[in-house]
């Protein structure tokens, strides 16, 4: 009975195509193809892998590609995945808590490497619960805070204060001032001795008496080295 390679390869020959035009074909690359032909599967980085190439290349030489592929499982089974975890014998003996194995249902037990992981599992989740709650606590202010910092500090003003009190004036406010303030009937350009006699007033202006009569008498003081 030939095997899973030689099938394979006298199916391509068959269809009378290169190892290039199949490989490009079944879009597989043509250093697997050719592992595939010569039944070297250790050349695969997984056991899937190998499988995987398989199907594409019965499927496109148009056999049976799930009959193959039970073969191939058959003939090449998975090998045995190693643990995450190394623990020696050594270890076991050390540490009481890697040697013990925890009881579930239907009477088997957890490796020590399974605790380990539920172990480091919990503690992850933990942790991610606590730093969740103090972001949240961090993220949420108080209602004070948010008062305080809401309030824009104000400076008060003095009741002197002449921007308070309304002292200063605008433009339009001081020209209305000085319209108010200037006189009605002020005369422009006319004599003023005019504009008297049409009020009127004399034409000559009384002279003022004096405040001290000019024929008075005067009076002398007697000095003091004088002789009566």
């Amino acid at each position: 009975m030939p095997t899973i390679g030689e099938t394979l390869r006298e199916a391509r020959l068959k269809k009378g195509v290169s190892e290039e035009v199949a490989a490009r074909a079944a879009k597989i690359r043509a250093d697997r193809l050719r592992d595939l032909e010569q039944d070297r599967y250790d050349q695969f980085a997984a056991h899937l892998y190998a499988r995987g190439f398989l199907r594409l290349y019965a499927e496109y030489l148009g056999l049976d590609a799930a009959d193959l592929v039970k073969r191939f499982t058959d003939e090449h089974p998975a090998p045995p995945q190693k643990p995450i975890f190394e623990i020696t014998e050594e270890q076991r003996a050390r540490s009481p808590i890697l040697g013990r194995s925890i009881p579930v249902t239907g009477g088997d037990s957890l490796t020590s490497t399974g605790k380990i992981v539920l172990s480091a599992a919990g503690a992850i989740f933990l942790l991610l619960l606590a730093a969740g709650f103090w972001a949240m606590r961090g993220a949420t202010p108080t209602r004070n805070g948010d008062e305080s910092s809401s309030v824009a500090p104000s400076r008060s003003l003095p009741e002197n204060d002449p921007v308070s009190s309304g002292a200063l004036e605008t433009p339009s406010e001081s020209a209305s001032t000085a319209s108010t303030l200037s006189p009605t009937n002020a005369p422009t350009g006319r004599d003023p001795l005019a504009a008297a006699r049409s009020r009127g007033a004399p034409d000559s202006v009384p002279a003022l008496a004096p405040a001290f009569p000019t024929n008075a008498p005067s009076v002398s003081t007697p000095g003091r080295g004088r002789q009566p």
